[in-house]
């Protein structure tokens, strides 16, 4: 995987990132399948 990952053939998807205090409306979209990828949650600064 991490040749794939290297050489571009293969591509993360990230939905985010979001933050912390959207994560109860987060856990529905990620529940009901609407998300795309991984859902990230960005730490407050």
């Amino acid at each position: 995987m991490n040749e794939l990952l290297a050489t571009g053939q293969l591509k993360p998807i990230i939905d985010g990132p979001y933050p912390l205090n959207e994560v109860p409306r987060l856990i529905q979209y990620f529940g009901a399948g609407q998300h795309q990828g991984k859902v990230v949650i960005a730490p407050e600064s």
